[in-house]
């Protein structure tokens, strides 16, 4: 994907999701009930529509990581890394729009750390290719 599809699919996520956040408001005064399915589903389907530039942003990684003789292992770190990042601010999200502003800030903190531990292996790698540069 180029970046004028990537920027397309976003614009159409963001018109989508401000169309479902309308109706989920209206919804939810109405009937409460069906304002958190169509969020709920909403959000699902938002970000099943992001898939496609995903894959084509982890391929981009992938051929940057070949290009570079960077071991797989540390492609698929970062990557976890980021999934990590991007799954406990989902959950923070979602426990914040509850009500549940301490558990939120609790599912951050534990994002963070997780975050630093699976970290310090590409530290570290930095670091040694980093002194490698430095004549001794």
């Amino acid at each position: 994907m180029d970046a004028s599809q990537v920027v397309a699919a976003v614009l159409k996520v963001v018109a989508a999701g401000l169309v479902l956040t309308l109706m989920g408001s209206l919804l939810r005064e109405m009937r409460g009930e069906w304002g958190t399915v169509v969020r709920l589903v909403g959000g699902a389907l938002l970000l099943l529509w992001l898939i496609r530039p995903l894959a084509g942003a982890v391929a981009a990684l992938d051929r940057l990581a070949q290009l570079g003789s960077i071991p797989g292992a540390y492609l698929g770190l970062l990557l976890r890394i980021l999934g990590m990042a991007y799954l406990t601010t989902l959950a923070a999200r979602v426990a914040y729009d509850s009500g549940e502003s301490h558990l939120g800030a609790r599912i951050e903190l534990a994002g963070k750390i997780a975050v630093l531990v699976l970290a310090v292996p590409l530290i570290t790698l930095i670091t040694k290719s980093l002194l490698a540069l430095i004549p001794s």
